[in-house]
């Protein structure tokens, strides 16, 4: 028999067979369940409010489909993202109708401009490093094919938006930025607007590069900003200290849940194990070389991009 489990359970509800009595139960206690979920780590049960904004934050609907016949392929854009990206060929084809045309394209491109800011936003507000560049990389060809459209229509004050919210003090932004000045050519820069994001890049580039190079043996880290309870304050002075690499740490199970879910969720480079004996049992907080290899690579990229923008407007 195939098809989905609904459709199987119905055939079977709906054959002729002969009545039969039949019953079975089974329980288990509460406390052998667990939950994880990548991106935000062991989730207690009931799900608390701190916990329920992370994980509103890495959810997402499915790609399409419904119920047991839905699909999940990460590989496949979602449809709208793949609307955004032919929107430079769309756009053209619009204004070669007249000014009707041109009007509804006016009108698609502040509702794409409205989405991918929407986008924009909620990425920036990813806890997970890792997600947020990976999103903050899949935004970079769709918001070049916007600014393209809107150079393409004249759409002056579209643009502006555009070019205010890629120039916002925020230090991701900065990545979202240098990626669309790469997929834009550099002679059109002006045109779209494009050159005003250029000549803020470089600035917070080099921002980012006065700030010492970590020294070997330092050790210390920053907590992003989150919970303040007492927990996650001895964890950010442990984290702050250049000296400290490794903390013992008995605590109870709910406790160690939540320092699970900070470390994971920051994706810092701090491993976390519980040694089982005595009680409670005690968390083992060790920071890892990690640390050395991720600074090294953020300042190799912050000096490719300076460097590249530095010969582009040379």
């Amino acid at each position: 028999m195939t098809g989905a489990a609904r459709h199987r359970v119905a055939d079977l509800l709906g054959a002729e067979t002969e009545p039969e009595v039949f019953s079975a139960s089974r329980t288990a206690p509460g406390g052998d369940l667990r939950l994880e979920v990548r991106g935000v780590g062991p989730i207690e049960l009931p799900v608390s409010e701190a916990q329920a904004r992370p994980l509103c934050q890495v959810g997402r609907p499915a790609r399409y489909g419904r119920g047991e016949l839905t699909l999940l392929d990460r590989a496949v854009r979602d449809t709208w993202e793949i609307w955004l990206a032919s929107l430079p060929r769309l756009t053209a084809a619009c204004q070669k109708t007249g000014e009707a045309g041109t009007a509804a394209a006016r009108i698609l491109l502040h509702d794409a401009w409205r989405r991918v800011s929407t986008s924009i936003d909620a990425v920036l507000e990813q806890p997970s490093p890792s997600r947020r560049t990976r999103s903050l990389s899949e935004l970079t060809g769709l918001v070049a094919a916007l600014v393209e459209s809107l150079s393409q229509i004249g759409a002056a004050d579209l643009l502006h938006q555009v070019v205010a919210s890629l120039c916002r003090d925020d230090e991701h932004l900065v990545d979202l930025a240098v990626g669309i000045l790469r997929a834009t050519p550099a002679a059109v820069w002006s045109a779209a607007g494009l050159d005003r994001v250029a000549a803020h890049c470089p600035a917070a580039l080099t921002s980012r590069l006065a700030r010492p190079a970590r020294a070997p043996g330092n050790w210390s880290m920053q907590l992003p900003a989150g919970c303040r309870c007492d927990l996650c304050v001895e964890l950010g002075a442990f984290l702050a200290d250049p000296a400290a690499t490794s903390i013992d740490w008995p605590l109870a199970q709910d406790r160690r849940a939540h320092l699970h879910h900070r470390i994971d969720t920051a994706e810092l480079p701090v491993t976390h194990q519980t040694r089982r004996r005595g009680r409670p049992y005690t968390l083992v907080l060790t920071k890892t070389d990690a640390l050395f290899e991720l600074d090294r690579q953020a300042r190799a990229r912050n000096q490719a991009d300076l460097g590249w923008l530095q010969r582009r407007q040379g």
